[in-house]
């Protein structure tokens, strides 16, 4: 067993930005709480509820064993779908916005960064077409002669 220490990032702090300075021991005075984990256990594979709230992991200090979570809403339920124009979760609202590098139609499941909920998606295709004229062709005249009818 370990002791994983957690930080609560929001937005009226920016503890996070400790993480940037490698010698700074500082970090242990901003542990909002401490959990006993497994040797094995993996901080990023997993979400976090914490008196009712949930987070995810943003960050992790290995030397101290220390991870930065940021909270998140769920907006959803299991039998919820969207469609949107932009790949969207919808468990926590999470935005996908580079979905349109995904390269295939159907994918393998799909982990959410933010809730860690497996998705699966489709993308619709609508094609419309745009036309205008470039060039009229004049028609080619024939002139009738001698004509008895």
């Amino acid at each position: 067993m370990k002791t994983l220490k957690i930080i609560i990032e929001n937005d009226s702090n920016r503890r996070i930005e400790l993480f940037h300075n490698e010698n700074d021991s500082k970090l242990n005075q901003y542990v909002d709480y401490e959990f006993q984990v497994e040797d094995n256990f993996k901080p990023f594979d997993h979400t976090y509820k914490i008196n009712g709230k949930y987070y995810s992991p943003c960050r992790l200090d290995l030397k101290q064993y220390i991870l930065a979570v940021e909270e998140f809403e769920i907006k959803g339920s299991k039998e919820d779908e969207t469609f949107k124009n932009v790949l969207t979760c919808p468990i926590c609202g999470y935005i996908y916005h580079d979905c349109w590098e995904f390269s295939r139609d159907f994918a393998d499941d799909l982990e959410c960064p933010m809730c860690k909920s497996i998705l699966e998606y489709e993308r619709e295709y609508e094609v419309a077409y745009t036309t205008k004229v470039k060039k009229i062709t004049e028609p080619y005249r024939l002139e009738v002669q001698n004509a008895d009818f």
